[in-house]
């Protein structure tokens, strides 16, 4: 089966089917059985995109469809998409504004399934990933969402930088899936754990029952940097709703370059987004508030350990930290317009 639908969104005017091919597939349903859609937002990285959609193909259990929402270059996109054959059903949806949240968004929109899964477009999935996270969702009514274990392809941090992030309580990847004293996520992918977990935190790729999406969405303010953007639905829907960590399926994320942020706009996003996590989803008392400012100290440490490590020239991101902490006394994202995020 090899189909491809090319949708063109324009914000604040709904949307509309420019391309059509092919036809639809009538998929029936057993009472016990889910069917599955993809959503991957990009900028326009085709070389890592084909890769990602090969690991989809090759998945054990294949989803109905996948759809990729790009904010950039949707016409090379869909190009080298309209030549690839795959087992899915195929929908290419442009976003006119490169946020990842809202792209996120977009895709849920067009999503016909009952798992919504969302993945970079730079990672590769185990066969058994989908599969997987089919199987806890079927065993586990109760649950509205999923994630799976992310391997970093990236993952040697320089000791000086393992330790700041650990005497100051930032963000890891050896906690249990929420967020620590000091505000910043501590997930569980290096935790040696065999079985699902309740966690209150999904980050990256994360699959939810698409009627939760129909009531809760992506934060598109946290979505134009980038950064944390999917921690807010998580840390929302764990209120009142299960979530659980699926150790056992697997994607590896390769970090592919292009729409990253240099180390400036990456120190601001860090430490202004710290700031609007806590202020929506932070506990209130001393201690979290001391852990709080310990923790942004640490922010401030390793955002400058990464600037001279990395020889990049050390005031104009100290400068950009200054800006996130005036911009978030103000509540107003100032430094955004002299960005370009992508």
């Amino acid at each position: 089966m090899n189909r491809l639908v090319y949708v063109r969104h324009v914000q604040g005017r709904g949307r509309r089917a420019v391309v059509t091919s092919g036809s639809v597939t009538e998929n029936a349903r057993e009472s016990d059985r889910l069917t599955h859609s993809i959503v991957i937002p990009t900028v326009g990285r085709v070389e890592p995109l084909l890769e990602c959609m090969a690991s989809i193909a090759r998945q054990r259990l294949v989803p109905e469809e996948v759809i990729v929402v790009p904010c950039r270059d949707a016409v090379g996109i869909k190009r080298a998409l309209g030549s690839t054959k795959n087992p899915f059903a195929l929908k290419v949806v442009e976003s006119d504004g490169c946020n990842a949240s809202l792209q996120k968004n977009l895709g849920a929109k067009h999503a016909n399934c009952d798992i919504v899964h969302f993945l970079d477009d730079d990672v590769e999935l185990d066969p058994a990933y989908v599969d997987e996270i089919d199987a806890t969702f079927r065993l586990n009514r109760g649950v509205v969402g999923v994630g799976g274990k992310v391997i970093d392809a990236q993952a040697r941090w320089p000791v000086v930088l393992r330790m700041i992030r650990r005497v100051f309580l930032l963000n890891h990847d050896n906690g249990r899936g929420d967020f620590l004293p000091s505000g910043f996520p501590a997930m569980p992918f290096d935790r040696r754990v065999d079985v699902p977990v309740r966690v209150r935190l999904l980050m990256g790729c994360a699959s939810y029952r698409r009627n939760v999406l129909e009531s809760f969405q992506y934060d598109e303010e946290l979505g134009r940097t980038h950064l944390w953007e999917d921690l807010d639905l998580p840390a929302t829907l764990s209120r009142n709703h299960l979530l659980l960590y699926q150790p056992n399926a697997v994607l590896v994320h390769h970090h592919a370059p292009g729409g990253r942020p240099d180390v400036s706009r990456y120190a601001y996003a860090y430490l202004y987004n710290h700031h609007y996590l806590v202020a929506k989803h932070g506990r209130r008392g001393v201690y979290f508030t001391v852990s709080f400012w310990w923790g942004h100290l640490g922010a401030w440490a390793a955002m400058v350990f990464r600037a001279m490590s990395g020889r990049v020239p050390l005031w104009p991101v100290v400068s950009s930290m200054f800006l996130a902490e005036r911009d978030w006394l103000r509540r107003k994202r100032e430094l955004m317009g002299r960005f370009d995020w992508v």
